[in-house]
């Protein structure tokens, strides 16, 4: 979720603390690199990534060139590959921090939750104020179903940033999957206070009043949500439940039409249902 959003927010670590290369080859692949950065700037990934692989290839110790390689990689989308080039950075300098939180946030961007749990950790250990690897470890966890660790995660990294959004919102969204939604309403309040605009904040608001049956406190934030994208299934779905229970059947059934409309062919079960939910309606 969140996680994926702040991913290219991690390519925008300094490389000063990175130790330069030292000896005979050192002018020479300092001067491809630098080649490698200017194209960077300049948006000409192909010919940065080139002079890049060169200046490692003069001096395959060089932790800058290998750092550089991989968000330019990862930038191509070649994951694989920039997983590599971080692995290889932190091997040749082991307290780097930000290629810890890189190659955690590609694992989690693969679905390597597992594997990414280590390196993210470490990432926090060496910078406990890494508020995208604390977003990225309680991803990872809460898709392995490790909730309970998820939550400590996300708390602890409020602690160091109380109002930081994307962490409020995951908190809410663990602590709902342990069904304490009341818990997170004041969490997912303040995010969207932060960013109005952000659909995803606002969807799981939504979600979490009416979890918590407070349907009429949702229904205008299900309604801000579908401004935002007026086709998504759950929402539309969601609103024919909440219009249900605030006993406005003539809009259940329009939303639950609605639903089906769009989520035909990609939701058998959901849609199996919402139509139940028509019969039922239909028939009073």
């Amino acid at each position: 979720m969140q996680g994926r959003r702040l991913f290219g927010a991690l390519a925008l670590f300094a490389l000063g603390s990175l130790a330069l290369p030292r000896g005979a080859s050192a002018d020479q692949s300092g001067a491809q690199y630098q080649i490698c950065v200017e194209h960077k700037r300049a948006g000409r990934l192909q010919k940065a990534r080139e002079a890049c692989e060169q200046a490692i290839k003069t001096r395959p110790d060089y932790a800058a060139a290998h750092f550089t390689l991989g968000s330019l990689l990862r930038r191509q989308g070649d994951m694989q590959g920039a997983l590599q080039a971080f692995q290889k950075c932190r091997k040749l300098q082991a307290d780097y921090q930000p290629a810890y939180a890189m190659e955690g946030a590609i694992l989690v961007r693969l679905e390597r939750n597992e594997e990414a749990i280590k390196p993210l950790r470490k990432a926090i250990e060496l910078d406990p104020k890494d508020v995208i690897s604390h977003v990225n470890l309680g991803s990872a966890l809460r898709k392995l179903d490790r909730v309970d660790e998820a939550i400590n995660v996300y708390r602890s990294g409020l602690r160091h940033s109380p109002t930081q959004p994307d962490l409020l919102n995951n908190l809410a969204v663990a602590l709902r999957k342990q069904k304490r939604p009341e818990e997170g309403i004041v969490l997912l309040e303040e995010a969207v206070r932060q960013k109005p605009d952000d659909f995803q904040f606002r969807l799981n608001l939504a979600i979490a009043l009416r979890s918590a049956k407070r349907y009429k406190e949702a229904l205008p934030h299900y309604q801000k949500a579908l401004e935002k994208q007026p086709d998504h299934p759950g929402a539309l779905y969601d609103l024919g439940v909440v219009y249900e229970q605030l006993g406005k059947s003539d809009k259940a059934i329009d939303y639950y039409q609605r639903y089906i409309a769009v989520a035909k062919g990609d939701d058998a079960e959901g849609v199996k249902k919402a139509e139940q939910n028509l019969v039922r309606l239909k028939g009073r």
